[in-house]
């Protein structure tokens, strides 16, 4: 699965000190996620 236009964490990090100057807060909604996976799965009952 791939999804794009998402927000992610580490994009919208501000390493701005608060106390120094006024931050800005803008969002960056251009990330882009790859998720793939695999699953297998057994029961077994006695």
């Amino acid at each position: 699965m791939f999804i794009q236009g998402i927000s992610l964490a580490p994009d919208n990090f501000n390493r701005t000190s608060p106390f120094v100057t006024p931050r800005p807060s803008p969002l960056d909604t251009n990330g882009s996620l790859f998720l793939s996976g695999f699953h297998l799965g057994a029961e077994w009952q006695w």
